[in-house]
């Protein structure tokens, strides 16, 4: 799923099974433990799928949730929680930004997070977190 239907390099990471794998180009990473492969991307929006309620959504990308949100487009309104991996350090080329999710998921009617399954570096810093949309569904007329 992306922001736009085209191909686009992945960046397939052979270290750790490819656990950081990314259509964004790694920061550091060695040239043999690194292999490219074209893939056809599409956007959510354009696919006959049905939302079903209750509708939860995971996105882990590695740094990409900017582009896989804007991919939903319409859809966004249908989804009642979205969990969204970020990572708190740049490891990529043009990592989107923690603010830019946030906004955009607003801009849809979700109106808070929660932050989850924080995991650390060995000095205590964080390295990345689950963050869980959610919607103000109570009843208005109360």
């Amino acid at each position: 799923m992306w922001n736009n239907s085209k191909k686009l390099k992945f960046y397939y990471q052979r270290e750790r099974y490819g656990v950081e794998s990314s259509f964004l180009r790694p920061l550091e990473i060695s040239k043999e433990n690194l292999e490219e492969r074209e893939v056809g991307l599409r956007r959510f929006d354009s696919m006959p799928i049905e939302i079903k309620k209750p509708c939860f959504v995971k996105i882990d990308v590695e740094g990409a949730e900017d582009r896989v949100l804007e991919g939903l487009g319409e859809v966004l309104k249908e989804i009642d929680f979205i969990q969204l991996e970020q990572t708190h350090i740049n490891k990529n080329e043009e990592k989107g930004m923690m603010s830019k999710n946030i906004r955009l998921l607003e801009d849809f009617g979700f109106t808070g997070f929660l932050q989850v399954n924080t995991t650390y570096y060995e000095d205590g810093f964080p390295m990345k977190s689950d963050l869980i949309f959610f919607r103000d569904t109570r009843d208005k007329k109360t």
